[in-house]
């Protein structure tokens, strides 16, 4: 008997930025989101030395920590952490989020569909 195929790797958006779209994929099905900041790494992603985050619009409902975040063009972007109160304005909560390349690399793994 033949070796079962391999899945294709998950795309992954090495620099996400603000104003990108994104999808949630939550237990409830997909909230769209968008990307108002992402902590400045420096253009290093290869480092478990610091975190990098990426700042959601609104968050989502409690429970959906580790939903993964997508582009519509299914990039991986990061991975779902909670929410945040933002002292700033606008103030109020927003969602955050492990940036995918960076904990994929923490974890050394890699990721398929």
């Amino acid at each position: 008997m033949p070796p079962a195929p391999v899945p294709p790797q998950l795309p992954v958006l090495s620099f996400p930025a603000v104003g990108i779209p994104v999808q949630i994929q939550c237990q409830t099905g997909a909230q769209s989101r968008t990307i108002v900041q992402v902590t400045n790494n420096m253009g290093v992603l290869h480092t478990r030395a610091i975190g990098i985050y990426v700042y959601l619009d609104q968050p989502v409902s409690p429970g959906d920590s580790g939903a993964l975040v997508r582009t519509a063009t299914g990039d991986a972007v990061a991975i779902y952490s909670g929410q945040l109160a933002m002292p700033g304005l606008p103030a109020g909560p927003c969602g955050v989020a492990q940036n995918f390349e960076q904990a994929i690399c923490a974890l050394d793994v890699t990721p398929y569909l």
